[in-house]
């Protein structure tokens, strides 16, 4: 009897589906403002629409932290951005303490498709391989992205990185260069890649 009572109470408890995946550490979603953001740690920078120098993306706001630390972990170039003072996306080097800590939280991801672009018309010998995993919650979705190869500039490129956004916001704001790193994995098969 005490075991069926046992059970009773920590199944509610156990599950078999990981947390699903709303932000980083304290930065979530929809949620956090830029107003919340510690102005001593990050830099905030102009945002144009894509293609343009003049045409500025009034709805969207990007701050950027070249190193912090959340929860323990050293995280080094993150970036935030807010549409309308809501962030709707984050990315950050995928360090493997972040791995770590974010795997035992979520689970492993979904493999996705590896791509192999020829960038480097002097070095055809070394594409750039694009691999990834990803993790889905509704309207946000995780991205883990692997990329090594020559890229356009014919430089050797060997990064890792997280991105993490909400998929509506994302559409929205698809005019928008918010960098290098891409929003989402599908933006690579686009060809927008870094």
């Amino acid at each position: 009897m005490n075991y069926l009572l046992l059970c009773w109470l920590i199944l509610p408890h156990w599950r078999s589906d990981p947390p699903k995946v709303s932000g980083l550490g304290k930065y979530a979603i929809g949620v956090t403002t830029p107003e919340s953001l510690d102005k001593s740690v990050f830099e905030e920078d102009q945002v144009y629409a894509k293609g343009t120098l003049a045409l500025v993306c009034s709805h969207i706001r990007l701050f950027k932290a070249p190193m912090l630390e959340m929860d323990g972990i050293r995280i080094s170039n993150l970036s935030l951005a807010f549409y309308d003072s809501k962030l709707f996306t984050i990315a950050c080097d995928y360090s493997p303490a972040l791995k770590n800590a974010f795997v035992a939280k979520h689970g492993q991801g979904e493999l996705l498709s590896t791509i192999s672009l020829s960038q480097c018309l002097k070095r055809q010998d070394k594409p750039l391989i694009i691999a990834g995993e990803s993790w889905t919650s509704v309207d946000i979705q995780a991205v883990a992205v692997q990329v090594e190869g020559y890229n356009v500039d014919c430089r050797l490129e060997k990064t890792v990185w997280l991105i993490i956004g909400s998929q509506r916001v994302i559409a929205l704001s698809s005019y928008c260069d918010l960098g290098k790193r891409p929003y989402l994995y599908d933006r690579l098969v686009d060809g927008q890649h870094p």
